[in-house]
């Protein structure tokens, strides 16, 4: 018998709803929540289940307390605060401007690769990845740090970073990121999740609205906020 362990993304639900609002809950975010466990905290009903199977999503029944994402292995020694975060990120701006500019002018352009930066681009990692493509429908890409996409994310990719996440063309697909920040231009698909949390179509919209060329998404407490860049 041969057997493997792997990494799985558990999104629970809390609360207990009533059958439709967790219908309609799941089905805006399928894309999204397709790539991860359900949980429930409750007793889902048999019309649950069967839409639940019906769309090949992996649910269960949770009892007791869940193990939480240890946010002292994502971000640097020291406390983080909306300031600090947000100096990072501007920082991390400047620094990828000037890496994007020299990228753009090299032969491999159509590559992906990963590259050493300084600390001070990517918080508790040392290591960045730069995609310089477009990220294309169907493909997945997963990084244990920061990345970088220069170009835009179709319809159908996922793009997961355990760090913090630079989208310098249109998102379309699916991206989560786990780090401080995500810094990006406009995101048209509501399939979002920053640190364990769905950015609501409020956030988005304030986004996709605003003039600024970059964006920042960060948290300050429990809520998350946008901020101007560029």
């Amino acid at each position: 018998m041969k057997t493997k362990q792997r990494k799985v993304a558990l999104f629970e639900f809390v609360e207990a709803a009533d059958t439709k609002e967790c219908i309609d809950f799941i089905t805006k975010y399928l894309p999204l929540l397709r790539h991860h466990m359900l949980g429930f905290g409750w007793q889902i009903d048999k019309e649950l289940q069967e839409f639940l199977e019906s769309n090949n999503l992996s649910f269960a029944i949770l009892s007791g307390e869940i193990p939480t994402r240890d946010n002292a292995s994502y971000v640097a020694l020291g406390t983080i605060n909306a300031n600090s975060t947000q100096e990072r990120a501007q920082d991390s701006i400047n620094g990828v401007a000037n890496n994007t500019n020299n990228m753009m002018s090299a032969d491999n352009v159509d590559s992906i690769k990963s590259e050493s930066i300084p600390a001070t681009f990517s918080g508790a990692f040392s290591r960045t990845l730069w995609i310089s493509r477009i990220v294309r429908s169907g493909e997945e890409i997963y990084h244990n740090g920061d990345i970088v996409i220069e170009s835009h994310i179709n319809s159908g990719a996922r793009v997961v970073a355990e760090g913090n996440l630079f989208l310098f063309g249109e998102c379309r697909g699916s991206i989560e990121a786990h780090g401080d920040f995500i810094i990006c231009s406009k995101i048209l698909n509501p399939a979002v999740l920053f640190q364990d949390t769905i950015v609501s179509q409020e956030i988005l919209h304030t986004i996709n609205q605003s003039n600024a060329l970059f964006k920042m998404i960060f948290k300050k407490g429990d809520n998350i906020l946008v901020k101007e860049m560029i």
